[in-house]
């Protein structure tokens, strides 16, 4: 074997070390890139009697009966908004918080 042929399988074992190594990190990035994606919170529900926490969080099992997952097109969380504004609440859109002139009742994501 030649040097130049013994010189290109060293460099071969490099290349395919590195890109071994680059696929791993590709590939961890992507998955730890999804692993910490954080659902948005789009909607609060506000009461005008600033009600205490405890309060709150009695009126959303409720109105949810404990189910914490809700799908927002279901007719269960249809129900559950009408349980929730005969309680006193009112769904705003997050981006619309400020101009409600109120705060969001405690831990509201939905």
């Amino acid at each position: 074997m030649s040097h130049w042929e013994v010189f290109m399988k060293f460099i071969m074992k490099i290349i395919d070390k590195t890109l071994r190594v680059a696929a791993l990190f590709v590939a961890a990035s992507v998955i730890g890139g999804c692993a910490n994606t954080a659902p948005q919170v789009t909607h609060h529900w506000v009461s005008q009697d600033k009600v205490a926490g405890n309060t709150y969080r009695n009126d959303v099992a409720a109105c949810s009966q404990g189910d914490a997952t809700l799908d927002a097109t279901s007719a269960e969380f249809s129900a559950y908004q009408n349980c929730m504004k005969e309680r006193g609440y009112s769904l705003v859109a997050a981006t619309d918080l400020d101009e409600a002139k109120t705060q969001p009742a405690v831990n509201t994501r939905y």
